[in-house]
């Protein structure tokens, strides 16, 4: 993963945008935060447990959250539940392809590969804030 860096791999955003991070990787949590602030957004999290971030979306509002599919040896599957109610955009992040592993209500969300690039993660946040499912799978350019 690389950090934005280029101009024309900044996100076109509105910097009251809130995005949740729900990752239980230190590094990889620290790094996604650190680029996603130094684009301006706000940023909350890394959160790394299943309780915290169920309690902190049953009292907050955030724009948009970035889901690392297992947490703690455990699928994020019962947050995704909360974040559906509270009709958040999401995308989950992931070492390995989900298809197999999702219900079929959630095929269509979009899915960030691990390692992903800048322009990944900048594609896919757009979609996700402009509510634009295929810019955020990456089929519109």
């Amino acid at each position: 993963m690389v950090c934005f860096n280029r101009k024309e791999d900044r996100l076109d955003k509105d910097t009251s945008q809130r995005i949740l991070i729900i990752e239980d990787h230190p590094l990889v949590g620290g790094f996604l935060k650190d680029c996603l602030e130094l684009e301006g957004y706000k940023v909350v999290g890394p959160i790394s447990e299943e309780s915290a971030a169920i309690e902190y979306l049953h009292d907050h509002v955030v724009s948009a959250a970035l889901l690392d599919f297992y947490l703690n040896h455990s699928t994020t599957l019962s947050i995704v539940e909360k974040i559906q109610e509270n009709n958040i955009p999401f995308a989950f992040m992931s070492g390995e392809d989900l298809g197999g592993l999702l219900p079929a209500s959630l095929h269509k969300v979009p899915q960030l590969r691990k390692p992903f690039s800048s322009s990944e993660l900048s594609s896919c946040l757009q979609g996700l804030l402009y509510r634009d499912t295929e810019y955020a799978l990456g089929h519109k350019q």
